[in-house]
């Protein structure tokens, strides 16, 4: 039989627990609504993270992100950012173990929701910028170590990820949350464009912020003009013209250049090499099954976007590291990765 002690312990412990979801619903799997999550790893076992693809141009191939690992990536920053907004962190003590996602994944939502269980009711701590790093960065070593564990080979635009939540990742947060690898091929091309405009007005009213962004590309060991005159659709752009207002230069200003007019002016390249007169690529491959015109749209600009990939690895992450470094990254809208600071979480993550 229970004392009176032993009572009032059970239902203080009670209380305590339901204190305990009620402060932290958003964040953790509720007792509930837990026959509608899985565990993270379980969700992704057999999928790939990673696929290796044909760069038009050449015969070669590289590493892209599936979007599955991009939807998973945008999910836990946008957990991380919502429990950082409450004042609170976790100071990383949580591991994959530690994280599920929803049964059925809903595919308008642009991130697979991530959600906590298995936490110990002590492990929520008041937010500091140290215990945030700690949350950062156990999430990249998560991804990297766990996630991408079996991975010889990762995109560039990830390791460079990688390497930001690595140390003091808060100071750099407001990059880490809307960077180049958390977005699909058509939005890279899509940011570049807006960053290549802002470019332009910082050239003619700021030259001095312009200058310190160039800066960033002084030092091209590996000449990018030799990059792009391997791909043989680069090439007909003309990498090395050097004369007049439509030559480039070797550094910034002249890559910048060219991967903007690449952007504008490479699928007329894929046009002029197609030998099926009158089509676009690969529509004859299409006839069978039609696609949407949005399909269509998103198939060209993916073969763009895998050409400058390969070609300029790097390139797009440095240059929103330079615009970041100036202030000027904040600038764009990136409801396309994580929500802003202050949005409030999509329907889904109400949903115990």
């Amino acid at each position: 039989m229970w004392d009176s002690t032993m009572f009032l312990n059970f239902i203080s412990h009670n209380i305590q627990v339901a204190q305990f979801y009620s402060d932290n619903h958003p964040h953790i799997v509720c007792e509930h609504g837990r026959h509608k999550f899985t565990s993270m790893m379980s969700f992704l076992g057999g999928k790939d993270m990673l696929k290796s693809v044909d760069v038009p141009g050449t015969n070669t191939q590289i590493k892209v992100t599936q979007e599955v690992l991009r939807r998973l990536l945008v999910g836990m920053f946008v957990r991380c950012q919502h429990l950082h907004s409450e004042g609170k962190t976790l100071e990383g003590c949580f591991s994959a173990d530690n994280m599920f996602v929803p049964d059925q994944d809903v595919f308008m939502i642009p991130y697979i929701e991530v959600k906590l269980d298995s936490l110990r009711m002590e492990a929520f701590k008041p937010y500091t910028d140290e215990g945030g790093d700690k949350d950062l960065m156990k999430l990249g070593v998560i991804v990297e170590d766990v996630i991408l564990s079996s991975e010889t080979e990762l995109p560039a635009d990830l390791k460079q990820l990688f390497v930001l939540l690595r140390t003091e990742p808060i100071k750099n947060k407001n990059l880490i949350y809307c960077h180049v690898s958390l977005k699909g091929p058509r939005g890279k091309l899509s940011h570049f464009m807006w960053l290549y405009k802002r470019l332009t007005y910082l050239q003619k009213k700021v030259p001095s912020k312009y200058e310190k962004i160039m800066l960033k590309f002084k030092d091209d060991k590996d000449n990018w003009r030799k990059r792009a005159n391997r791909n043989k659709f680069l090439a007909k752009l003309r990498p090395f013209n050097t004369c007049g207002r439509g030559g480039y230069s070797k550094h910034g200003k002249g890559l910048s250049r060219f991967y903007r007019n690449s952007v504008e002016h490479l699928l007329k390249m894929f046009d002029d090499n197609n030998p099926n007169s009158g089509t676009k690529p690969e529509e004859h491959e299409k006839k069978a099954h039609p696609a949407s015109p949005v399909e269509e749209e998103e198939l060209e600009d993916y073969h763009i976007a895998i050409i400058l990939t390969q070609a300029f690895p790097e390139f797009l992450g440095d240059l929103q590291e330079a615009f970041h470094e100036q202030n000027e990254l904040q600038r764009f809208n990136t409801e396309d990765t994580v929500p802003l600071q202050n949005a409030a979480p999509a329907v889904a993550t109400s949903e115990c």
